[in-house]
């Protein structure tokens, strides 16, 4: 099935001109930019900025069971809203997908998203020299197996095992290599 069938897309809160960073309490929103995503880390929330409404329709906010799709650069993935958020919207550099029915479980799309067959899929895909990205049409063909709920639960649940382990293994190996490059510098003091 194709994911538009199980899926609305929208893009992200369009905004004129240049972001004017406000203080927290003179903002009408927060705005979730490219550098508060990360395929591993997820979204650092901490990291917002709040902003005043800019045009006349208001954006549409972020939610959880959202999934945020990053299409453009060298770098192709998805990250789902797993907490409530207030007045949140996403910038618009994000294609935001929302699911249509209870058929699938937004952590499962954005798992599928980020499954080598659709990473695949995104790189015969991807338009453009200097910036790749895929287009909004693009992402709406995309062919999405959709198993049970049961099994979906259980791919994302060991998805996320992974994600830990992923996340252990860098601490681990960045401690690692601090502890050798002072043991190397107390070589060299002596």
């Amino acid at each position: 099935m194709k994911l538009r069938e199980i899926i609305d897309i929208k893009a992200g809160y369009s905004i004129r001109g240049r972001i004017e960073q406000v203080k927290k309490d003179e903002g009408d929103l927060k705005l979730l930019q490219m550098k508060n995503v990360d395929s591993l880390e997820g979204i650092d929330y901490e990291g917002l900025i709040s902003i005043k409404f800019q045009g006349k329709k208001e954006p549409d906010y972020l939610t959880k069971g959202d999934v945020l799709f990053v299409g453009r650069g060298s770098k192709f993935f998805s990250v789902c809203i797993e907490k409530a958020l207030e007045n949140i919207a996403a910038a618009p550099q994000f294609l935001i997908l929302r699911t249509k029915n209870e058929s699938v479980i937004p952590e499962y799309v954005s798992w599928y998203i980020n499954h080598k067959r659709a990473q695949a899929y995104f790189r015969r895909e991807a338009a453009g020299t200097a910036v790749t990205h895929v287009s909004k049409a693009s992402l709406e063909e995309l062919v999405i197996e959709v198993p049970s709920i049961e099994e979906q639960k259980r791919i994302v649940k060991i998805n996320n095992l992974i994600i830990e382990e992923k996340k252990i293994t860098q601490t681990l190996l960045l401690k690692r290599s601090q502890l050798v490059e002072q043991i190397l510098d107390n070589k060299i003091e002596d």
